[in-house]
């Protein structure tokens, strides 16, 4: 890994945070604001908004597929660890779907940072079948 010496430069973790405090607020221009160009987002196939999702365009269906499938949702107890350039959301995704099933699963997502902003995400759910339940059905 190599050290940034630049002391004006965010470091990947202040990012990290930073999207999270703009989700919390409901700014998404902020939340988009932290994402590249080129970010590239995975989630596991096997869920109802999964995927690979490419750019800011990529980043907008993915929003728009994962609030879609909830009437409300919650990072519960979230944590957030500093591992250079890749940053670990810890949290418990707390969440209703829009058919009206609760669910409260571990989640971990990992950040991989460069330049200032996030160019990857891919996030794991403990119990990614309950999500689908509570989703589909």
């Amino acid at each position: 890994m190599t050290e940034n010496t630049d002391p004006t430069a965010k470091r990947p973790v202040d990012v990290v945070n930073a999207m999270y405090a703009a989700a919390n607020r409901g700014d998404m221009a902020g939340v988009t604001d932290a994402y590249a160009e080129d970010v590239v987002i995975e989630e596991a196939a096997s869920l109802p908004f999964g995927g690979v999702y490419h750019g800011h365009d990529g980043f907008k269906a993915f929003i728009d597929a994962f609030t879609g499938s909830w009437e409300h949702f919650s990072n519960a107890d979230l944590q957030v660890l500093d591992a250079g350039d890749t940053v670990i959301g810890l949290s418990r995704l707390q969440a209703r779907s829009k058919r009206g099933v609760d669910v409260d699963v571990p989640l971990a997502e990992f950040f991989r940072v460069k330049d200032g902003r996030i160019v990857e995400l891919k996030p794991f759910y403990f119990d990614g079948e309950a999500i689908t339940r509570a989703i589909r059905g």
